[in-house]
């Protein structure tokens, strides 16, 4: 199963849940307002950005790592950003790709909504870099936000990097690229040849940031010569992505793919679909770009909405990275690993219970029997829950294995492990038959106290890989006990919390995930199958799900 973007339905409905449900501690705390600022200059190739810096850390916002891509730039591949003379602030972050905007002092969750406003000039990256005194460059951090491939910024006050650089001793770096219909219109075939990769036109801006990264991070205190890209959901379909890229080869060193292990890009015959109902929107023949570069951004989004909504005798059109012959040769994971991939250490993983977000208030209904569940598993299981003597067969194994669940318990399990991670073991056992470089495999098992304790939900792991966190500001709890324990300084939260940033930041150092509080983690392998289990206590687990594991694998 390839990773398939959610649609905005999909994603309003995990977001509430996810929010409700509260997910962390704060870890390392944002900078005190009061705190100490000093402005400070940097020069860069393009020239000097003026920064500041608050409680050892250094924040540049905004910067153009390439070019504009409106107008005559839509649907081309990024081109180079034009230098400037004196200073320039780097102080606000830059805007948004057009898309369903959320709006700070509306929305409940503030930490989640970045207040930048949308435009479809939009490439810009974010950093923090600590400047106390080091002997060597920092390893370098690149953050791909989540939102499927059709939503979400670098700019989201949770991903801010200020307590993760200063926890790891890294500079972290989270990008701005476009998105949906700006970023993934597959308009090649009878278009001109410039415009053959324009279904890949996202993925070329992550290659341009991360070339911005090796001309300058340089001078930020990081090291060109140890990036490690991480990112969750659709982030790490992106990341997945990247690595099947020639492109980007050389660009990165290590990969930390978090609920996204995307193994199939889409293929020719369904991208050339794409781009035909792309023009027939516009009632514009094959192949005329021009006329497109010319429809308002506001009517390109409005397509973007109309084709991503299944209709009458049409499904819904994927947006996504495309196997265009070109930025993407071949199939990404498919049957194999990319070429890519192989000297890349990887970290791979997903939370306990992904899918108990995306099932959202459907989960409080009844279930009455086990016909009821089946209709449920089909819904929620992906195109493998598709063949209902399957799921029926299914269905037993998972009973006689975890005769403990109820039949909501069941529905999250299958559907949990027929998607996100049936595809990262997948990814995982690819990548060690490849040879090269390892992989390790992690899963979040931390529940969240909200719905009695029950789910570790998609995105879970996120504020503790980042170290920010105020239950208030970015999950609106109405349950105090929950408040109470995240207020609490000697929680679980904060514990579990520093464990992940060590974690992920001592990978981004040395390609290796251990800490000695945790003590061994063997990469991972089809025999031993090990996998760290993220937890209130965490351990190592050999066989992850062993028996179920064939069942679902076959699927």
């Amino acid at each position: 199963m390839s990773f398939v973007p959610l649609s905005e339905r999909q994603m309003r409905l995990t977001r509430r849940t996810l929010l409700q449900a509260g997910a962390a501690a704060l870890i390392v705390g944002r900078a005190d307002a009061g705190a100490v600022r000093r402005e400070e200059i940097t020069r860069t190739r393009g020239g000097r950005l003026q920064g500041i810096v608050v409680g050892g850390v250094a924040e540049y916002r905004g910067i153009a790592y390439a070019g504009s891509t409106a107008a005559a730039g839509r649907f081309l591949p990024p081109s180079a950003a034009p230098s400037w003379r004196g200073v320039r602030p780097a102080l606000v972050s830059g805007a948004q790709c057009p898309q369903i905007l959320r709006l700070q002092g509306t929305d409940p969750y503030p930490d989640w909504v970045d207040p930048a406003p949308m435009r479809e000039d939009c490439l810009s990256l974010n950093l923090w870099a600590p400047r106390s005194a080091s002997p060597r460059p920092r390893p370098v951090m690149v953050w791909l936000h989540g939102g499927g491939y059709v939503r979400g910024s670098g700019g989201v006050p949770i991903y801010d990097g200020r307590a993760l650089a200063l926890s790891g001793d890294v500079v972290v770096v989270t990008i701005n690229h476009r998105l949906n219909i700006f970023g993934y219109a597959p308009l090649g075939g009878a278009a001109a040849a410039r415009y053959a990769t324009s279904g890949n036109a996202g993925q070329l801006d992550i290659v341009a940031a991360l070339q911005w990264v090796q001309a300058n991070i340089a001078e930020f205190g990081g090291d060109p010569g140890n990036v490690t890209v991480f990112g969750e959901s659709g982030g790490g379909g992106k990341l997945s992505a990247l690595l099947a890229m020639p492109a980007a080869r050389g660009l990165l060193h290590k990969a930390i793919v978090q609920s996204g292990s995307a193994l199939e890009a889409v293929g020719a015959d369904e991208a050339a679909a794409a781009a035909a109902r792309i023009y027939a929107h516009f009632g514009l023949k094959d192949g005329d770009v021009a006329a497109l570069q010319q429809v308002p951004a506001a009517a390109l989004y409005a397509c973007y909405e109309t084709l991503s909504a299944a209709s009458p005798g049409q499904s819904a059109v994927r947006f996504g990275p495309v196997v265009d012959g070109q930025a993407i040769p071949s199939q990404s994971w498919s049957p194999t690993a990319p070429p890519g991939a192989h000297d890349i250490p990887m970290l791979i993983g997903t939370t306990s219970e992904e899918t108990a977000g995306f099932i959202d208030k459907a989960l409080e209904e009844p279930l009455d029997d086990d016909a009821a569940l089946l209709i449920k598993i089909a819904r929620w299981g992906g195109a493998r829950a598709s063949d209902g003597a399957k799921n029926a067969a299914l269905l037993d194994v998972y009973r006689s294995a975890m005769p403990q669940l109820s039949r909501p318990q069941l529905l999250v399990r299958i559907t949990t492990d027929l998607g996100m991670w049936r595809n990262a073991i997948s990814q995982a056992e690819r990548k060690h038959a490849a040879g090269g470089a390892p992989a390790y495999v992690y899963e979040f098992g931390w529940t969240t106290p909200c719905f009695g304790g029950a789910w570790a939900l998609h995105a879970l792991d996120v504020p503790f890989v980042f170290g920010n966190h105020d239950y208030e500001r970015s999950w609106d709890l109405h349950d105090t006990k929950a408040l109470r324990a995240a207020a609490d300084p000697t929680s679980e939260y904060l514990h579990l919390g520093a464990q992940v940033m060590q974690i992920w930041t001592r990978f981004a150092h040395t390609g290796k995930p251990a800490i000695a509080s945790l003590g061994e983690w063997p990469a991972y392998e089809p025999k031993r199958r090990a996998t760290m289990l993220l937890a209130r206590d965490s351990r190592l687990v050999d066989g992850m799900r062993n028996e179920v594991r064939t069942a679902v694998m076959a699927m």
